[in-house]
């Protein structure tokens, strides 16, 4: 299942909701898509705590840390925000 959030400002409330799991990053930073400069990046995830960012403009992808073996809320929450750090990272 993928879901959208459209980050239109630096700061934001983020919020997916999962078949199973509510995560909130709230106040989260994201930077724009480092190959097209869009803004308009999704945070996905399958049913699973594993979650990706995705640029629906070029279509870049970069995941985050998959605790897929795990199904409670603090697993959800922390691939979530691993996906987002590793979007967020730069070399």
């Amino acid at each position: 299942m993928k879901l959208k959030n459209i980050f239109k400002e630096e700061t934001m409330k983020f919020k997916a909701n999962t078949m199973i799991r509510n995560v909130e990053l709230e106040k989260e930073t994201v930077r724009g898509c480092p190959f097209c400069g869009s803004r308009d990046i999704e945070l996905c995830n399958t049913h699973t705590a594993a979650y990706w960012m995705e640029c629906q403009k070029c279509g870049a992808q970069v995941n985050g840390t998959s605790y897929a073996d795990f199904d409670d809320e603090e697993s959800h929450l922390k691939a979530a925000r691993t996906a987002l750090t590793n979007w967020n990272h730069r070399a």
